[in-house]
């Protein structure tokens, strides 16, 4: 309401000095001119002061104003009368200056503010792909978990024609006999063995002591490749029970592991 008001009080100003311009012969149009910008500059100032947070954009931008006045007034009185209307041009060129000075603390102000901005945007990144590696990947081994195995199950089916299935033999006993970091060096020294023999991203640990691989290579020679897996694990006593089953891109991975656990199973029984 306020704001309505002063911008009227400034019209209405500028109406006056308009009428006694039309009134007095000798005032010309420069100076009608000059009035009608000082109108529309001091209302410029009045709406937008609320929204400026620079003192140097609102001073620069009100002495400019003044110096506009002054330039108007200058057209009805004489400089002997009022000597401060000989301070027009200098209030403009101050206003002018702190202008320009506000609005280069302003595009400092919002540089800074994006390049914060930025960051916080690259952290949020970072942390969205942490967050999804960590929902796709067990933290121990690094392999994918059983939520990537199956998301990119039907994937692999189509890409490799062998699913494997391994489960630790005597991986209980050397848990409890050793302690638990010694169960953890096992599972990743077996997970180490597995991605060194299949692709990395074909290996997944379904949780425990239980993994699978995905490959074209048949199961023909299950006992070399059960030696190659389980040599750096020999140390404490550790076998590993095998399960090889087809793949089929049709068929329920529920189904398909099923078939490669009770593979395993049968594997495991060899004992």
């Amino acid at each position: 309401m306020i704001q309505k008001f002063v911008i009227a009080f400034i019209w209405s100003i500028g109406a006056l000095f308009l009428l006694w311009t039309l009134l007095h012969d000798g005032i010309g149009l420069e100076t009608i001119e000059e009035l009608l910008w000082f109108c529309l500059s001091a209302t410029t100032i009045v709406i937008a002061a609320p929204q400026l947070n620079s003192k140097p954009l609102f001073y620069g931008w009100s002495f400019y104003c003044l110096g506009l006045l002054l330039d108007v007034l200058d057209g009805y009185f004489e400089f002997a009368l009022v000597p401060i209307l000989l301070l027009d041009t200098s209030l403009k060129s101050i206003g002018f200056i702190l202008v320009c000075y506000g609005m280069l603390l302003l595009l400092a102000s919002k540089k800074a503010t994006i390049a914060k901005l930025n960051l916080e945007i690259a952290a949020k990144q970072q942390l969205e792909e942490k967050l999804r590696y960590d929902a796709h990947h067990d933290p121990l081994t690094k392999l994918g978990n059983r939520k990537a195995c199956f998301d990119r199950f039907a994937q692999l089916s189509e890409q490799y024609s062998w699913l494997y299935y391994f489960d630790l033999d005597n991986f209980k006993h050397a848990n409890d006999e050793y302690g638990h970091h010694v169960g953890d060096n096992v599972l990743t020294l077996f997970a180490n063995a597995l991605t060194a023999h299949f692709q990395h991203d074909t290996v997944f640990r379904l949780g425990g002591d239980e993994f699978v691989a995905f490959s074209n290579e048949g199961p023909e020679q299950l006992t070399d490749l059960r030696t190659n897996l389980t040599t750096p694990l020999k140390q404490y006593q550790v076998d590993t029970s095998i399960g090889a089953t087809k793949t089929d891109a049709k068929q329920a991975p529920d189904k398909i592991l099923c078939q490669a656990d009770a593979k395993m199973y049968r594997d495991k029984s060899r004992h």
